[in-house]
């Protein structure tokens, strides 16, 4: 039986296609398709997460291999998403000093198929220009209170040094995945029907609703005012501080977020993207989903 992963990326609109499948799980579940998300992956019953660990010797609790075992006797299609199989947003786990996307993503997806029994896999993957996706990082790592200044969230690392394509052809290379779905997550509105459609079974697809945005992060107001309080106040919670400004300073659907790089900088990034994003699409195995 082959199994559907779509793996995130974090910051590009994961949440939110978490969140449309979750609300449609009736109708997927009458489709034939077991789907499971954080809400599961991260769970004490069925944690996939904490065997996926970077310790290569963690034991792996039975009940993850049994449930797993017992979806693909039961069901025809198993659909998992979780945007953590990559690894997380903190700065050492999200970017090696070279630039590295989600350095150890290969080795939590090899993981991720012995727990499958090497089934065949089928990857999703939405990507995001470099530097607003490593904004947004920062900046939920900014809400989460682990990071203030973008100087060490980013360790030397400079947009154009990040590549979709090396991530994807390092995927591509897990024995056991079959192929790796591509979409840009500025055309995810516009894509969506399709993305779908890639997903799920057309009557399960057909069902799944477009819920409001969630997780819009900090607007540059809300991060400026949190800047100033933290510095005026050393001994702070700085989970207390941004949340704060973020209620007083929310971002709204459609607003830009915080940006760490001038125009120089997003500038490069965006020629370096293009012609990443054209390296990944000639990987074999590797299909982009165009509007």
């Amino acid at each position: 039986m082959p199994v559907t992963i779509h793996l995130g990326a974090h910051k590009t609109a994961t949440t939110h296609l978490q969140t449309s499948l979750r609300q449609a799980l009736p109708h997927l579940l009458a489709a034939g398709v077991w789907y499971a998300d954080m809400m599961q992956m991260r769970a004490g019953h069925f944690p996939v997460q904490s065997a996926l660990g970077d310790r290569p010797r963690r034991v792996v609790p039975p009940r993850v291999m049994q449930t797993l075992d017992r979806a693909a006797d039961i069901w025809p299609e198993l659909l998992l998403s979780d945007e953590n199989i990559l690894g997380g947003t903190r700065s050492e786990r999200l970017m090696g000093r070279d630039g590295r996307l989600y350095p150890l993503a290969d080795d939590r997806m090899a993981r991720l198929a012995r727990l499958l029994r090497h089934r065949p896999m089928r990857l999703f993957l939405s990507v995001r220009e470099p530097a607003d996706f490593l904004a947004s990082a920062f900046a939920m790592q900014v809400a989460a209170g682990t990071a203030l200044e973008p100087a060490a969230f980013l360790r030397g690392v400079v947009p154009e040094m990040l590549s979709w394509s090396d991530l994807a052809a390092r995927l591509l290379a897990v024995p056991g995945v079959t192929g790796l779905t591509v979409w840009r997550y500025e055309d995810y509105r516009r894509l969506r029907p399709a993305l779908l459609a890639r997903l799920l079974p057309a009557e399960a697809a057909a069902r799944v609703g477009d819920p409001p945005a969630v997780n819009l992060g900090l607007s540059q107001q809300a991060y400026d005012a949190f800047c100033e309080r933290a510095m005026a106040d050393a001994d702070a919670d700085l989970r207390d501080l941004v949340a704060r400004a973020r209620r007083q300073f929310p971002r709204k659907p459609g607003a830009p977020g915080v940006r760490i790089f001038d125009d120089a900088a997003r500038a490069r990034s965006a020629v370096a993207h293009a012609a990443d994003l054209a390296r990944l699409a000639a990987l074999p195995g590797a299909d982009i989903l165009q509007p």
